[in-house]
């Protein structure tokens, strides 16, 4: 089991007058690098990683740090592959057998070249340990919202009808004076600052 989280990132921005600028993603490879050394800065920081590892640590040819961005929200299939992806339990019971008379557990993955090997035999409460040490403390935040989701933006979209005329419908239904087009004083298909996303 390793640590990991998930984020929906938009692939470009708006600029000042509403047009929506393409900047596809790049570099990942650097980006997961600095990652790396930012979150093992901040475990030597907070002390709970000796200076000595964390050297050695950064020494590692495979960091075990990388990002995907494999995955693409362009249509409704896709939009409802992600939620339930994201709606789904983190341990299939498929993947487990428990051997109640040795208190072991037995875990199956898919096969791993870096690993070799696709299973892996636990103790019982060894298993647990692993599996709870990934719950979170009671009332941490667990999803972040930056960019054009972010609480302070969010609230000026109606500012912004370019943004507006692409919001989910939920949120149209509850803003009406931009629920509709003929607020805007324009056709949206027509004007300079539609572009398709």
């Amino acid at each position: 089991m390793e640590p990991h989280f998930h984020a929906i990132v938009l692939e470009g921005g708006f600029d000042d007058e509403g047009t929506f600028v393409y900047i596809p993603f790049s570099g990942l490879q650097s980006m997961a690098e600095v990652f790396r050394r930012r979150v093992i800065k901040l475990l030597v920081d907070r002390r709970l990683l000796a200076e000595d590892f964390a050297q050695n640590l950064l020494s590692w040819k495979h960091s075990g740090f990388s990002i995907d961005n494999s995955v693409r929200i362009l249509d409704e299939s896709a939009q409802e592959s992600l939620a339930e992806y994201i709606a789904r339990p983190p341990i299939s019971l498929r993947k487990i057998r428990y051997e109640p008379f040795k208190g072991r557990l037995l875990f199956h993955t898919t096969y791993s070249q870096y690993f070799k090997q696709n299973l892996h035999m636990f103790d019982a409460p060894d298993f647990l340990a692993e599996l709870t040490q990934h719950i979170p403390p009671k009332r941490l935040q667990l999803i972040r919202r930056y960019g054009l989701y972010a609480s302070q933006t969010k609230g000026r979209w109606q500012e912004m009808p370019w943004i507006a005329e692409r919001a989910p419908e939920g949120w149209k239904g509850s803003h009406p004076t931009v629920s509709g087009t003929a607020d805007f004083g324009y056709e949206p298909l027509s004007s300079p600052r539609f572009r398709a996303i």
